[in-house]
């Protein structure tokens, strides 16, 4: 991938790391927190950085973790972590400076290592995309998971579209009303809450995204969204016009490489 969009919550995050840093945890060995924010726990595991968050109701974007071949666990601890923060993501993002953190590395910690490294990207490095706060955590999620995440077909007896991305489902066609293109949109999770009224048509979730909303943010071309709509279903136009909105395309490969050996096997 070449975009450096990046949603609400994985805004947040490096933010958060700016801002309060990464600290040891004072009573468990090879745990590390941000000062002042609950539920996100970081393990030191070699050149990669374990992460738990089990016991929020919201934790990290999904795009901005990945799941681990083998789950961490350490002696002395009675549960294992398996997922990890994924540095690759946050690269492309521009929000982690790969070389800072490579460096970083030969006398830290990892996760003191990735709080240097988003630190010193904040510095050396700018997003493509300009980052906006307008529009709300949920939504600027979404439009990272649309980004993303492929959509993926399932059935739904009442729309003629449905689809799924890594947290919500995106459906199109009411059965019951033939001229009906509205998209509704529902979260996997609920306790990543919904989007603002603002976003629906009339400010009623029931009605359907209001796309209006989403171009004055800049995500969406609704002239484009048209012309795709006439090839493909509503769902499928809408993550086209949004991957063409922040510049997504797939890229080359070898455009993101990491340094040889880094990553290691896990």
């Amino acid at each position: 991938m070449s975009c450096s969009f990046y949603g609400g919550t994985t805004a947040k995050f490096a933010a958060d790391v700016i801002r309060y840093g990464i600290k040891k945890h004072p009573d468990v060995s090879d745990c590390f927190r941000i000062p002042g924010v609950s539920g996100i726990s970081l393990y030191a595991d070699g050149p990669s950085v374990a992460y738990s968050g089990s016991y929020v109701k919201k934790g990290l974007a999904d795009s901005l973790i990945r799941d681990r071949a083998t789950p961490l666990r350490k002696d002395g601890w009675d549960f294992q972590v398996s997922q990890s923060i994924s540095l690759e993501f946050l690269a492309s993002c521009k929000l982690l400076d790969m070389q800072a953190y490579t460096d970083a590395l030969r006398t830290s910690p990892s996760p003191i290592a990735l709080c240097m490294a988003i630190q010193r990207a904040k510095v050396s490095l700018k997003p493509d995309f300009p980052r906006t706060r307008k529009g709300g955590v949920n939504v600027l999620d979404f439009i990272e998971d649309l980004t993303y995440f492929d959509l993926q077909p399932f059935k739904v007896p009442i729309f003629r579209f449905a689809f799924k991305t890594a947290t919500n489902e995106v459906m199109s066609g009411h059965r019951r009303d033939e001229l009906d293109v509205s998209i509704r949109v529902y979260a996997l999770n609920w306790g990543r809450g919904g989007f603002p009224k603002a976003a629906y048509k009339n400010g009623n979730l029931a009605a359907g995204l209001n796309l209006e909303f989403f171009e004055q943010l800049g995500l969406i071309d609704i002239a484009r969204f048209n012309v795709y709509s006439g090839l493909m279903s509503p769902p499928e136009a809408l993550q086209r016009a949004v991957r063409e909105a922040v510049g997504y395309h797939v890229a080359e490969v070898g455009m993101l490489e990491l340094p040889s050996g880094l990553l290691g096997d896990d």
